[in-house]
């Protein structure tokens, strides 16, 4: 299987065996390269292997350069399809993120009020009225409010779980902060599972064998659901209208159909 790198946040080049990424400009303005620097600096020394550690890194007038190796015998589930035996190792994956012991005091929160504001403000023409599902998101944040945090991944995209036989590594740092727990299960099913209602179901069940997730929170998971599909079709939408590449209305225009298709998890 050929392998192909490519980011929507970072620009990639390969050197020897290891990928560079360097963050594009038109990221910073959302992203906090000072936190990820923070970040990378924590799970090196942390005693962990569930995130793929860098073996270089650099953080100079804002902009933050990476280098990590290359896992030549890996593959992303971008590249082997999603397989119903990747859903348990996603849910083991996530409590083990979770698990991860950092200094809390390094690193940000994710707040969920400014993605939001940002990208719905920030868009000069809208692809679809989201008007009423920006409003009535809005309304019910205080669902979030005093929830536990945790160290969470935040954009498990298929891109992002590399799988070698029974063996899952993440990567990619650009959105990890401390996150309630909800988050990197609903990206999971919102970045990954998609519309695949059967797996969505599975992968649940999974969560709740592994212990991260419990039936009567269900009502919050659907929450951080909702969110998140809003989050990133305005994402998409901002994307293309500042870079005008392809790719980001397509992913805007399947963001969009979820949102208005998906139906709670009961």
């Amino acid at each position: 299987m050929k392998k192909t790198y490519k980011g929507l946040t970072n620009d990639i080049t390969v050197e020897k065996g290891y990928i560079v990424k360097k963050s594009k400009p038109i990221t910073i303005e959302y992203l906090d390269k000072k936190n990820e620097k923070n970040v990378l600096l924590e799970f090196i020394d942390a005693d962990q292997k569930i995130m793929l550690k860098p073996a270089a890194f650099s953080f100079e007038n804002g902009e933050l350069t990476s280098k990590f190796q290359i896992l030549t015998n890996h593959f992303t589930i971008e590249e082997l399809g999603l397989q119903e035996n990747h859903l348990k190792m996603v849910a083991s994956a996530i409590k083990k993120m979770h698990e991860v012991d950092v200094n809390k005091k390094n690193i940000k929160n994710f707040d969920y009020e400014f993605f939001l504001d940002f990208f719905y403000n920030g868009i000069k023409t809208m692809f679809y009225d989201l008007t009423q599902e920006y409003e009535l998101i809005k309304q019910k944040l205080k669902i979030i409010d005093n929830l536990e945090q945790v160290i969470s991944h935040n954009d498990l995209v298929p891109g992002n779980i590399l799988i070698k036989d029974q063996e899952l590594i993440l990567i990619d740092y650009d959105f990890v902060m401390l996150n309630n727990k909800f988050f990197d299960i609903a990206s999971f099913i919102t970045e990954t599972c998609s519309s695949n209602d059967d797996f969505v179901n599975i992968f649940i069940e999974e969560c709740l064998n592994e212990g991260i997730l419990k039936k009567n929170e269900m009502y919050i998971l659907n929450f951080v659901i909702k969110y998140q599909d809003l989050l990133w079709t305005l994402w998409a939408n901002y994307m293309y209208e500042k870079t005008k590449e392809k790719i980001y209305y397509k992913i805007a225009k399947i963001k969009y159909k979820v949102l208005k298709e998906r139906k709670d998890i009961k």
